[in-house]
């Protein structure tokens, strides 16, 4: 006995197939319609912190910062925790003679809907006492949507550091080369990076 199926019993599948096979496309396109709508948000919020960091508004930069924020920076100093911490080392930067910041975001990774984590470069320059400041470095954040508006919960920012100059040390018999080290300080115009040997 031969089972015969209706002809619209037969095409059923074909049609669920080609709906998941139409969907597909769609989400794609939809999820990386998300990711260049958060990608536009973080630079918007990049360039209000640049924006508030030239106006030199310490306060209005740590209220881009959630309540838990972290700031760390490269050295020995611990990190920054909170705005009123972090708005104590802009205040210090402003204090210095620093006075302008252009970000570059080099990539904008989601985490989700509501978080990103956003990797970029920075120069910050200005006047001290000692003549104009120029600091250059990478940063690394971590965003996240609070109540519809994007702040920042963690940063991480390393300048760029020279390389200290290898310096010959005569240790009993024996020229042993050995490295330099000293603090970190923001690089003039007036510095020359040249290497010191000594003998």
């Amino acid at each position: 006995m031969a089972v015969v199926r209706d002809k619209e019993e037969v095409m059923h599948p074909r049609w669920i197939f080609a709906v998941i096979l139409g969907t597909f496309p769609a989400a794609a396109a939809s999820a990386q319609q998300s990711h260049l709508d958060m990608r536009r948000q973080i630079e918007q919020l990049a360039a209000t912190f640049s924006e508030r960091y030239n106006k030199q508004d310490a306060g209005a930069i740590a209220n881009m910062f959630t309540k838990d924020a972290v700031r760390v920076t490269s050295g020995n100093s611990a990190p920054s925790v909170g705005p009123q911490a972090i708005e104590k080392i802009f205040k210090t930067q402003f204090e210095i003679g620093f006075r302008h910041i252009d970000l570059v975001i080099d990539q904008v990774s989601p985490f989700g809907t509501d978080a990103a984590i956003t990797v970029g470069r920075y120069e910050i320059t200005g006047r001290g006492q000692d003549g104009p400041l120029k600091v250059d470095g990478r940063w690394t954040e971590v965003e996240v949507r609070e109540g519809g508006v994007w702040k920042i919960r963690h940063s991480t920012v390393m300048p760029k550091i020279e390389p200290n100059p290898i310096v010959s040390r005569v240790e009993g018999n024996s020229v042993t080369p050995g490295i330099e080290a000293g603090p970190i300080t923001p690089r003039t115009e007036s510095d020359s990076v040249r290497p010191r040997i000594s003998g």
